[in-house]
Protein backbone atom coordinates (compact mmCIF):
# COMPACT_ATOMS: atom_id res chain seq x y z
CA UNK A 1 0.00 0.00 0.00
CA UNK A 2 1.46 3.54 -0.62
CA UNK A 3 1.40 6.39 0.90
CA UNK A 4 -1.72 8.33 -0.18
CA UNK A 5 -3.82 4.98 0.22
CA UNK A 6 -2.73 4.81 3.60
CA UNK A 7 -4.04 8.37 4.85
CA UNK A 8 -6.78 7.95 3.18
CA UNK A 9 -7.72 4.27 4.91
CA UNK A 10 -6.34 5.73 8.04
CA UNK A 11 -8.97 6.88 10.90
CA UNK A 12 -7.24 8.74 12.60
CA UNK A 13 -6.71 11.79 10.24
CA UNK A 14 -9.77 13.45 9.82
CA UNK A 15 -9.59 14.27 6.16
CA UNK A 16 -8.69 10.57 5.39
CA UNK A 17 -12.66 9.83 5.94
CA UNK A 18 -14.31 11.66 2.81
CA UNK A 19 -11.50 13.17 0.48
CA UNK A 20 -13.40 15.47 -0.55
CA UNK A 21 -13.50 17.42 2.61
CA UNK A 22 -10.24 18.41 1.63
CA UNK A 23 -11.88 20.95 -0.82
CA UNK A 24 -13.40 23.58 1.12
CA UNK A 25 -15.68 25.76 -0.54
CA UNK A 26 -12.92 28.66 -0.42
CA UNK A 27 -10.83 26.39 -1.90
CA UNK A 28 -13.31 25.73 -4.67
CA UNK A 29 -14.00 29.20 -5.33
CA UNK A 30 -10.32 29.99 -5.07
CA UNK A 31 -9.78 27.41 -7.83
CA UNK A 32 -12.41 28.43 -10.13
CA UNK A 33 -10.96 32.16 -9.90
CA UNK A 34 -7.58 31.45 -10.56
CA UNK A 35 -8.80 29.61 -13.45
CA UNK A 36 -10.92 32.46 -14.50
CA UNK A 37 -8.41 34.40 -14.15
CA UNK A 38 -5.98 32.53 -16.37
CA UNK A 39 -8.64 32.90 -18.88
CA UNK A 40 -8.63 36.63 -18.66
CA UNK A 41 -4.94 36.63 -18.92
CA UNK A 42 -4.71 34.82 -22.29
CA UNK A 43 -8.06 37.00 -23.63
CA UNK A 44 -6.08 40.19 -22.64
CA UNK A 45 -2.75 39.34 -23.93
CA UNK A 46 -4.55 38.54 -27.43
CA UNK A 47 -6.63 41.15 -27.61
CA UNK A 48 -3.62 43.44 -26.86
CA UNK A 49 -1.50 41.84 -29.95
CA UNK A 50 -4.49 42.42 -32.19
CA UNK A 51 -5.20 46.16 -31.17
CA UNK A 52 -1.01 46.26 -31.55
CA UNK A 53 -1.44 45.01 -34.87
CA UNK A 54 -4.44 47.34 -35.65
CA UNK A 55 -2.26 50.28 -34.24
CA UNK A 56 0.49 49.01 -36.69
CA UNK A 57 -2.18 48.94 -39.94
CA UNK A 58 -2.70 52.49 -39.25
CA UNK A 59 0.23 54.27 -38.72
CA UNK A 60 1.54 52.82 -42.13
CA UNK A 61 -1.61 53.71 -43.61
CA UNK A 62 -0.82 57.20 -41.76
CA UNK A 63 2.51 57.35 -43.13
CA UNK A 64 1.23 56.06 -46.70
CA UNK A 65 -1.52 59.07 -46.65
CA UNK A 66 1.06 61.58 -46.06
CA UNK A 67 3.19 60.21 -48.19
CA UNK A 68 0.90 60.54 -50.96
CA UNK A 69 -0.14 64.36 -49.73
CA UNK A 70 3.25 64.79 -50.33
CA UNK A 71 2.95 63.93 -53.78
CA UNK A 72 0.37 65.92 -54.26
CA UNK A 73 1.58 69.20 -53.29
CA UNK A 74 4.42 68.73 -55.81
CA UNK A 75 2.19 67.71 -58.55
CA UNK A 76 -0.28 71.08 -57.77
CA UNK A 77 2.93 73.19 -57.61
CA UNK A 78 3.80 71.56 -60.77
CA UNK A 79 0.85 73.06 -62.23
CA UNK A 80 0.52 76.29 -61.00
CA UNK A 81 4.16 77.08 -62.31
CA UNK A 82 4.20 80.18 -64.25
CA UNK A 83 5.71 78.07 -67.64
CA UNK A 84 2.84 75.59 -67.42
CA UNK A 85 0.07 78.30 -66.43
CA UNK A 86 1.43 80.40 -69.70
CA UNK A 87 1.50 77.07 -72.09
CA UNK A 88 -2.23 76.57 -71.42
CA UNK A 89 -3.31 80.20 -71.88
CA UNK A 90 -1.59 80.59 -75.24
CA UNK A 91 -2.64 76.76 -76.58
CA UNK A 92 -5.77 76.30 -75.05
CA UNK A 93 -7.19 79.85 -74.84
CA UNK A 94 -5.43 81.24 -77.74
CA UNK A 95 -4.16 84.00 -75.59
CA UNK A 96 -1.05 85.99 -76.43
CA UNK A 97 1.43 88.46 -74.66
CA UNK A 98 0.69 92.42 -75.81
CA UNK A 99 3.26 94.59 -77.45
CA UNK A 100 4.11 97.40 -75.60
CA UNK A 101 2.29 100.04 -77.65
CA UNK A 102 -0.95 98.03 -76.89
CA UNK A 103 -0.41 98.42 -72.96
CA UNK A 104 -2.13 101.27 -71.43
CA UNK A 105 -1.04 102.89 -67.58
CA UNK A 106 -3.39 104.24 -65.51
CA UNK A 107 -3.12 106.82 -62.72
CA UNK A 108 -5.03 108.30 -60.47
Amino acid sequence: MNAITRVYHNPSIPLARSPRAAWSRGTKYALVLLILSAFAVVYLKDLNRRTFIQYQDMVRANQQAQLDWGKLLLEQSTWAAQANVQKVASERLHMVTPNANDIVLMTQ
